[in-house]
């Protein structure tokens, strides 16, 4: 990954490898050596801007002595006045080997996993013979998990007391008349109170 950490532009920025990448197993016109970014100036890199390109699988490398694994690499670029820099570092793919670490997932992972997911739910039979399901799925934080029930609840609420009031119940002061008489007709003995 290159990144720009900069607070302003990278101009004609050249990045060399050296010795070339090499993946253990390269695809025909995709060859990491012979990427634009590793042959060619980039034009620009915007403050904050990365660019990232997908090395090697490091289990397709175990016991391969004929991939570099570490490169020279060097950078040169200039500022949006002129100024030019040259920086040089080293790149160890493997700089962590024996090391153990933890996993991060990321965007790219859930993608992963729905389109197993979608692989595993066209072989099912439960889907019926159309092989489709509809999932709608909701990201949401606790917080706004709980706001969103409450405001379920007080709209719930709402459309029961409009409910009773068009149905001729007013229970906003404790008493339900029932019957077909108006309220208030209950005291001449033609309704019917509950309290």
């Amino acid at each position: 990954m290159v990144q720009n950490i900069g607070q302003r532009p990278a101009l004609d920025v050249s990045i060399t490898l050296d010795p070339a990448p090499r993946r253990a197993r390269e695809t025909a016109g995709h060859e990491i050596g012979k990427i634009k970014m590793l042959n060619e100036p980039v034009a620009l890199i915007a403050p904050g801007q990365e660019m990232r390109v997908f090395y090697d699988d490091h289990s397709e490398r175990m016991g391969r002595e004929d991939l570099p694994s570490s490169h020279q690499v060097s950078l040169t670029y200039r500022d949006s006045s002129g100024n030019e820099y040259s920086e040089s570092s080293v790149l160890d793919i493997e700089a962590m080997k024996g090391a153990m670490f933890t996993s991060v997932r990321t965007i790219h992972d859930i993608g992963k996993s729905l389109e197993k997911m979608n692989q595993t739910f066209s072989r099912s039979s439960v889907l019926g013979r159309a092989g489709k399901i509809q999932a709608e799925v909701s990201v949401e934080s606790r917080v706004e998990h709980v706001q969103r029930i409450a405001e379920e609840n007080s709209q719930q609420q709402e459309r029961h007391r409009s409910l009773l009031k068009g149905l001729g119940f007013d229970n906003s002061d404790g008493v339900v008349a029932l019957g077909p008489n108006a309220p208030g007709e209950a005291e001449s003995g033609r309704g019917t109170e509950i309290d």
